[in-house]
């Protein structure tokens, strides 16, 4: 499962990987973390020096820090102009 390496390396082996950019999920990914960031995805990333974290049996979306945020809501003047941009998003989304 995991060994311990070197201090702050990290991979995350994935079984699916949705990377929030593309309409589809990548399969047998992994990401390479130094320092707590994302340095590299791909493929073969892994690293012999590494903290090994097994999530082959998981989704993962790397640098998601929280998937329910309303962003457009704080640079709103009033409620009318946040239900128009969310209108206008919601629409896009359907489409």
């Amino acid at each position: 499962m995991a060994k311990s390496g070197v201090a702050g390396t990290t991979v995350i082996k994935c079984g699916k990987l949705y990377d929030g950019i593309h309409d589809e999920l990548f399969e047998k990914r992994e990401i390479l973390v130094r320092e707590n960031r994302i340095e590299k995805v791909g493929t073969s990333v892994c690293r012999d020096d590494a903290l090994i974290i097994d999530l082959s049996d998981k989704t993962v979306t790397p640098g998601l820090i929280d998937a329910h945020v309303h962003l457009s809501y704080l640079y709103c003047d009033s409620y009318q102009t946040f239900q128009i941009i969310m209108l206008h998003i919601i629409l896009r989304t359907a489409l």
